[in-house]
This record gives structure tokens, sequence and C-alpha cells, in this order.
């Protein structure tokens, strides 16, 4: 039986296309904002203060016994504290971070790494999902907590949010179907400290990009 899914793998899961393409605006962010995350949900990491001035320290050191968190966790041990923006955003420049996510995944044979041809010159690694029902796991919780049929747990509520915030959430299960939810997501997005650092690292990267003259989608409301 595989074991349950880290909220980065999660969030991996939600962004994985039919064809094994993992996309999705500011993925990047979504992946760095799950690793905080799950660092605090395994009482690795605690955060001082509250909204933007909030930062983070380390709690416990030890390893996790997973490589990513674990060199994510050290970098958080070998700095002066700072604050959950500044860390959703460093963790999102991990290098090849969504590689590192899927690594697990491969290894429980939840998805398979197959390398693929771009315009007959270029490769590109795609995921093709092994165990739908992995992924279906993932997608009926976060409805149900969106759609009030159940109680929202902080894991869950976090995934929901970190979701929200990059679009993920509408590409999943749909902008029709979710819109009569929209004020309960806006209240669930709201109440999660790491969603609103994610929130704020896409906004800086949407304002950044804006600078340069590239159209890139604004995070959504809440």
């Amino acid at each position: 039986m595989n074991s349950r899914p880290s909220l980065p793998e999660e969030v991996f899961l939600l962004a994985l296309r039919d064809n094994g393409a993992v996309s999705s605006h500011y993925l990047g962010y979504a992946l760095g904002g799950a690793i905080l995350a799950e660092l605090m949900m395994r009482d690795r990491l605690g955060v001082s203060g509250i909204g933007r001035k909030a930062w983070v320290a380390v709690l416990d050191p030890s390893a996790t016994r997973s490589s990513l968190l674990d060199q994510c966790l050290e970098k958080v041990a070998g700095s002066k504290p700072r604050r959950l923006y500044t860390w959703v955003t460093t963790f999102a420049r991990t290098r090849k971070l969504k590689h590192q996510v899927a690594q697990p995944l491969c290894a429980r044979g939840i998805v398979r790494a197959k390398d693929a041809p771009v315009l007959f010159v270029f490769r590109r690694r795609l995921y093709p999902l092994m165990d739908r029902g992995s992924r279906r796991d993932v997608v009926d919780r976060i409805w149900a907590a969106v759609s009030g049929r159940a109680e929202v747990d902080p894991r869950t509520a976090t995934l929901v949010a970190i979701a929200h915030n990059v679009h993920l959430l509408r590409k999943v299960l749909g902008g029709k179907r979710i819109r009569p939810h929209k004020a309960r997501i806006k209240e669930i997005a709201k109440e999660d400290a790491v969603g609103a650092a994610v929130r704020q690292a896409v906004s800086a990267a949407a304002a950044a990009a804006s600078t340069t003259g590239v159209v890139v989608a604004t995070p959504p409301s809440t």
C-alpha cells in the first residue's frame, strides 16, 4: 500500500496533466509553500509573529527521511530567521524542484518518469500517472473541503489555500464547479499563513514580470 503523499507531492499530483506534463502558473511557489508547510506539520519548523511579519525558526533539525525536505530544512537552520514569504521564494528556486518532488512518487509507483521529444530537437521529462487513485484521493479531499461536505483539517486547508493562490484549484475542479463556493474558498485561504505567503510570492513575481512587459496571470482575489 502506498504511503500518504506529502504536501509537495500532493501539489505535484494536482498539477499533473493527462499527458504526464507538470504545469501550472507559479508551480515553484506552490511547491515551495508546500515544503514549508510540510516541515511545519512535521514539527521541524515553527512560526513567530503574525501576518507578513511572521518569521520562521527551526524547532527540530533532525532528519525527515526526505532528501528534499532535509535539504530545505538545512537551509533554514543555516540562515538567520526569515519570513514565510522569503522561504517560499527560496524553496521555489531549488534546483530541479519538481523532479525532486517526483522522485519518491516514482519510487512508490504512483507516477513513472518518461522522456519525450519536443520539436524533434529537445526532450522533456513527463510523469504519466500510474496510480490514479492517489490523485483522485487528493482531488476528492479538496472538493469535500471546498464544497462543505467535510470538516477542513489544517493539512487540507493549507493545500486548498496554496492551490487557490496559484490558480490550480480552478484548473483541477473547474471554474464552473467552484463558483458557488468562492466565499468558502476565500474563508479557508485567508486563515492559512503559508497560503498567504504563497500569494505574496506570486504577487511579487507578477509585479516583477509586469515591469519587463511579460504578461502573467495575477493571483485570485481573496
